[in-house]
């Protein structure tokens, strides 16, 4: 039942990018503005590969 509810996090992230944007600003709220920048291109290509 565990693994159940990671996968199902996990598939509602991927789901819902709209929801996962103020947990990324939350995340990278100290960041520089060209930081933040780096980390969204990188990740775009992460899931655009996976």
């Amino acid at each position: 039942m565990e693994i159940f509810i990671y996968l199902f996090f996990a598939l509602f992230s991927v789901l819902n990018p709209i929801g996962t944007v103020p947990i990324f600003v939350g995340l990278t709220q100290h960041d520089s503005k060209s930081e933040r920048s780096r980390i969204s291109f990188w990740t775009a290509i992460d899931v655009f590969i996976i």
